[in-house]
């Protein structure tokens, strides 16, 4: 059976009564106050919200003070809370000023100096480049010779076979380097870890109506969440008719 009881005004943080004179226990801890007081209100709404449905405006008058209670607890509570964590917010924020000039221009020197060495990067891949394209037709060149040369070997002269030998292994060395050309990685390596170009990929929309379509069949389900969220403002700001969307009413108590 429900026992309504008076409620208690949620207690200030500042004005928590004192210790006594003389009195060898220590002042009250406002978090304690304030725990006991919301516990005793939490557990005073579950002697109401228990799935019976209220009968008398009575009842509901004393409802009504236990939410007012509760909100105003709360209300103590969060301020408390903020109260708390000021100081280590004001410390934290005083270590990130005092370390932000140094930090700033630390990030600012290494932009500058990697635009800088990024030149020197993208030249070193061009000749890269151009040295894997020498190498590669170098290569292929001489393995046409030495195939030529192979066959119109004549089994009986010593001297062909040889020609033709020379041919073939100089074509697999030619190979052999140009494989080792395209292994090489171009980098400064001056640091603890070598210095590399890598290549991003930025997305950039040029017809919108055919992303539109993409995404409404590629990802329905946050396309519909996108829709949402853009319907819920609209009718945050008072709009009731929008194309697609039904606008449902519920009331509640505040």
């Amino acid at each position: 059976m429900r026992r309504a009881r008076a409620l208690a005004v949620a207690p200030e943080a500042d004005d928590l009564p004192p210790a006594p004179i003389g009195d060898n226990n220590p002042p009250a801890d406002p978090f304690e106050a304030i725990r006991v007081h919301l516990d005793d209100l939490v557990t005073e709404a579950r002697n109401w919200a228990d799935g019976t449905a209220i009968t008398t405006d009575a009842q509901a008058d004393e409802i009504s003070r236990l939410i007012d209670g509760l909100r105003k607890g709360e209300k103590v509570a969060d301020d408390l809370r903020k109260q708390t964590k000021q100081p280590h917010m004001d410390a934290a924020k005083a270590v990130d000023e005092r370390f932000k000039p140094m930090l700033t221009a630390a990030d600012r020197a290494i932009a500058a100096t990697k635009k800088t060495i990024a030149a020197w990067l993208e030249l070193k891949e061009r000749q890269k480049r151009e040295a894997e394209e020498a190498a590669r037709a170098a290569a292929q060149a001489a393995a046409r010779k030495a195939a030529m040369d192979r066959a119109l070997v004549d089994e009986t002269n010593l001297e062909s076979q040889e020609r033709a030998a020379e041919a073939t292994t100089a074509a697999e060395d030619l190979a052999k380097a140009a494989r080792k050309i395209e292994r090489e990685t171009v980098a400064a390596r001056g640091g603890s870890r070598a210095m590399t170009l890598r290549t991003y990929y930025t997305a950039r929309l040029t017809n919108r109506r055919d992303a539109l379509f993409h995404y409404v069949s590629a990802q329905p389900e946050a396309f519909e969440e996108f829709l949402l969220k853009l319907a819920q403002a609209d009718v945050n700001r008072g709009v009731r008719t929008i194309p697609g969307v039904a606008v449902d009413e519920d009331r509640r108590p505040v």
